[in-house]
């Protein structure tokens, strides 16, 4: 059996709520059998990670319930399920990273000229034609 840290937003989700408990920072602790059924064909590490979860061995979770380290952070939620439930039931969706909000395919318009087909020479030739 393994000890899973989870998002609240994970135990609802599961119906797990009044059943488990949780850690100073709110989140809870599950076990690997409750994600069992949102595993598919996948592997129990892969699920994990995607639901905004990490495993701990008995003393962090002693240690951390016990408020005697810090609490261990989680990782974002990815799984499309779960982000939908999320928003649906008012919890707080992750914060994106402002660097995958920009497609690396959109460069900015390049005033320099240096390319001649994009240049603003090339714009003005258009539009006196």
């Amino acid at each position: 059996m393994q000890y899973i840290k989870a998002p609240k937003a994970l135990a609802a989700y599961l119906g797990l709520l009044d059943s488990r408990s949780t850690f100073a920072d709110g989140s809870y602790l599950l076990w690997d059998r409750d994600l069992m059924r949102l595993c598919g064909s996948g592997s129990i590490e892969e699920l994990i990670t995607q639901v905004g979860s990490i495993i701990l061995t008995a003393p962090e979770v002693r240690a951390e319930q016990n408020e005697e380290c810090e609490p261990h952070p989680l990782p974002p939620v990815t799984l499309p399920v779960l982000l939908e439930y999320m928003q649906s039931h008012g919890y707080p969706l992750p914060e994106s990273d402002p660097q995958e909000e920009q497609p690396e395919s959109v460069q900015p318009e390049s005033d320099t000229g240096s390319n001649p087909e994009s240049g603003p020479d090339t714009n003005q030739e258009e539009e006196q034609k």
